[in-house]
């Protein structure tokens, strides 16, 4: 695999994690193994036939309408099985970040200087710039063109004149 390949993975997994609204790659990991943990450990004592045999028999015993129940239940077991999945897929949904669906919000002063630190720092470290660039949009939630327009003016007199909305901001900071 090309480095560059391998980068271009990189940042498609870390946009897809910041998308569903992890705050880095390791925070979307470490949140996918807790609750991936907790599903195992709940699978964990019907691993094999045998297994399932002894949690069978640790049961109490089943009256006549239980029995009958499970009798119904167990030709629909398919089904079963898909209404299971299904709660543990909402019950993921509500455990995992969602989506953000909405327009990404202006960019601060303070995060642009960022965002151009970290395109910066990447870059210096051999990440070709093009996906620095996609890194740094997919950290601060902004498109790759923002990205680009931000790096081609930084520096320029015109990215030093604040906007009433800056100086709005700023005084609404020091109250």
């Amino acid at each position: 695999m090309t480095e560059e390949f391998r980068e271009r993975i990189i940042a498609a997994c870390e946009d897809a994690f910041q998308k569903a609204g992890a705050t880095s790659y390791q925070d979307a990991v470490d949140t996918t193994i807790r609750f991936l943990s907790s599903q195992a450990k709940e699978l964990e004592s019907i691993r094999s036939k045998d297994d399932l045999a002894k949690v069978l028999d640790s049961m109490p015993p089943l009256s006549k309408r239980d029995e009958r129940l499970l009798s119904l239940a167990l030709p629909v077991l398919p089904q079963l099985i898909r209404y299971i999945l299904r709660a543990i897929t909402q019950k993921a949904s509500s455990a995992l970040p969602s989506m953000s669906l909405g327009r990404p919000q202006a960019i601060t002063g303070k995060a642009i200087d960022e965002l151009l630190d970290l395109v910066s720092d990447l870059h210096r470290k051999g990440v070709p710039l093009r996906i620095a660039q996609q890194r740094a949009s997919n950290r601060y939630g902004c498109s790759p063109r923002t990205v680009a327009r931000l790096w081609a003016s930084r520096g320029s007199p015109s990215a030093d004149n604040p906007t009433v909305r800056d100086l709005l901001r700023h005084i609404s900071g020091l109250l």
